[in-house]
């Protein structure tokens, strides 16, 4: 015996009604997360709070600052605590989230010195500076530790690509 197809109660086109029946910010957030799942690898300009623009990216960094819950008391706490000509370092600076804080927080007068070994964050980091045309940033490529030594860095993938390490991971 052959089967044949039945009609789907749920097929699109009921879908789609259900969908334009929805408030606009259902209808938004169905959207992104739709865009997320399938075009996972395309970074998005995210305006941050401070007034810098970020590349998210889908990891663990960029989806928390898409939805503005990326460490957000840290980020208030560094925005009250930084004055305008003062010098500040970055040590591990990732893609330059605090970095862009700190630029913009110290102005023309001060400096910020960000350290970051891994060439994928780098690439990323100088971006961001660009984007934001940031004067007073000096990106050193490299690891801050005890001794004057070289060592591995691990560098992680997908999404936890912020915790790289001189540790192998776990």
């Amino acid at each position: 015996m052959n089967a044949t197809p039945q009609p789907d109660a749920k097929g699109r086109l009921p879908r789609i009604w259900l969908f334009l029946q929805k408030p606009w910010a259902e209808k938004i957030e169905s959207l992104h997360f739709r865009w997320a799942r399938f075009i996972t690898n395309i970074p998005v300009p995210v305006h941050l709070s401070f007034g810098a623009w970020w590349i998210g990216r889908s990891d663990n960094v960029g989806e928390p600052l898409r939805a503005g819950t990326f460490e957000t008391p840290e980020i208030a706490f560094v925005e009250r605590l930084l004055q305008p000509g003062m010098t500040v370092l970055d040590l591990g600076a990732h893609h330059g989230l605090y970095s862009l804080l700190a630029s913009k927080r110290v102005g023309s007068g001060g400096r910020v010195f960000a350290f970051e070994p891994s060439p994928r964050e780098q690439r990323a980091f100088r971006l961001h500076l660009l984007l934001n045309r940031c004067r007073n940033v000096v990106l050193q490529e490299l690891a801050l530790g005890e001794k004057d030594t070289e060592s591995d860095l691990y560098v992680v993938d997908r999404w936890a690509a912020g915790c790289n390490s001189l540790r192998p991971p776990d």
